[in-house]
Order: C-alpha cells, then structure tokens, then sequence
C-alpha cells in the first residue's frame, strides 16, 4: 500500500487506527479555513488603508506568519480573483461545519472555527460554492453584484466600494452571532 500512497505524496505517516488519517485531514482543513478567513480581513483592511496587495503578500511572506496557504492562495484572493476550483468552498464548508460538530461533541469550544463557517456559508450564499476555497473573501466584498463575478479592477477599489455591513450565521443557531460593520474612511486613524 505505501508505494500507491507515495504516488501522490512524498511521505506517508501512519496516524493510528482507522479513521485517525481522515480525522487529521479534517483538522488541517480546519485549521486552512481559520488562517483564510483572518488573512481575508487584515489584507482587506490593510489595502483599504492604502497598502498595495504586493506589498502586504510579500511583507506577509517574510514574517512569521508566512505560510504555503497565503502564498498560494493570496496572490488570487487580492488581484484578479478568479477562483479556479482547487479545492471547493463548498467542501472545506462541510469540513468546518465537521469540526464545529467534533469539537461540540468532544465539549472542545471552536469559536474559532465556528466564525471561519460563517464566513465560508457567506461567500458560499454569494454563490461561490463551486468555487476555490479562496473565495472566502468574498464574504467581504460585494464586488460581484455591483461588477459581476468575473471583472477585473483595482482591490483597493472594491475593497472601498464594499458594502457596508453584514451578519453571519454559525452551524446550530438560528440567530446572529457577529455583525460586522466598515469603519467610514473619516473615522479610520491617519499615519502621522
């Protein structure tokens, strides 16, 4: 079996009993979501404030919190976003609804993750389900109904142009748990 498994990668590790090998896919997924989610907001706010979408990746990259995950999946989720299906939305949202379950039934808190759900339900309702994982951002934006899902612009354009609030839902509950509102350029701090 490992010689099959060595042709799609280049190492196998045993993870224990059956199941235990989908159970650490389920968590890597979970953990890709949640890093996502929170790049999509701090690169959103920092091209809002002015700072270029190069910038921000190669900054990013050079810092501790460089990752495969933004170096693959940033370069689209601030230019052109097109999302080119590698991984569905729609399946890592069924993965994070997964490890919201897990956690509530191992009595494992996963805010976290419970907020990552939100975001990808989001851009999943925005009609982005088929589309690559990356396309979480678009729970940010509303580019696509004021330009269409395929146009091409500025980022810092529609990142101003986005709208201004929205609400998420998490997995088990009826109400609203985070609301989300843009700060008015007026109100954000200048650089002195």
């Amino acid at each position: 079996m490992e010689p099959l498994l060595l042709s799609m990668g280049s190492r196998v590790i045993h993870m224990g009993d059956v199941g235990m090998a989908a159970h650490m896919k389920l968590i890597i997924n979970q953990i890709l979501g949640a890093i996502l989610c929170v790049f999509a907001e701090g690169a959103l706010a920092g091209m809002d404030s002015g700072l270029s979408a190069e910038k921000i990746l190669f900054v990013l990259q050079s810092s501790v919190v460089a990752c495969p995950a933004i170096q693959l999946k940033g370069p689209d989720m601030l230019g052109e976003r097109v999302f080119t299906p590698n991984f569905p939305l729609k399946h890592a949202l069924k993965d994070l609804r997964l490890a919201v379950e897990t956690g509530k039934a191992m009595g494992i808190p996963t805010p976290v993750t419970q907020a990552a759900y939100g975001l990808f339900d989001a851009a999943r309702e925005k009609g982005f389900g088929d589309r690559d994982i990356s396309a979480v951002v678009r729970a940010l934006t509303d580019r696509q109904e004021r330009y269409g899902a395929t146009s091409r612009g500025d980022p810092r354009e529609m990142v101003a142009r986005s709208s201004a609030d929205f609400s998420l839902r998490f997995p088990g509950s009826a109400s609203t748990a985070i609301r989300y509102s843009r700060i008015p350029s007026s109100s954000r701090p200048q650089p002195q």
